[in-house]
């Protein structure tokens, strides 16, 4: 179980990283396109682009960083019906051995109807 925790963490923590890195290169080349632009237009026009590709890399980074713990928790869920289906073919092939023994069982008490003793 801590070993999977580690792993989680550590790929969350890769993919941030790895958004990262493409965010900063991706200013980069925007930056670097602003720079030669030469008209309002065309500054503009990279500036247009720029947002859009901003919104593109910000869906990316979320996409990246909620996909990490589904993917967990869908290895978990696996994990634990596999572990229920064990227990059920263990508990078929013998039913007694995961139920007490009968002395160990409670003795029910007599009920007496909802009627009281007078005292």
């Amino acid at each position: 179980m801590i070993q999977q925790q580690q792993t989680y963490f550590l790929e969350l923590y890769r993919s941030g990283i790895r958004a990262t890195s493409d965010m900063m290169k991706a200013s980069l080349d925007d930056m670097q396109k602003l720079a030669d632009a030469s008209s309002l237009d065309e500054v503009l026009a990279v500036q247009s682009r720029i947002a859009g590709s901003q919104m593109q890399r910000m869906a990316d980074f979320w996409g990246r960083v909620w996909r990490v713990p589904g993917d967990s928790q869908v290895a978990l869920i696996s994990q634990a019906q596999n572990q229920a289906g064990q227990f059920a073919a263990r508990s078929a092939e013998n039913p007694n051995r995961f139920s007490p023994p009968a002395e160990a069982q409670p003795m029910r008490k007599e009920h007496n109807g909802g009627q009281r003793k007078s005292a």
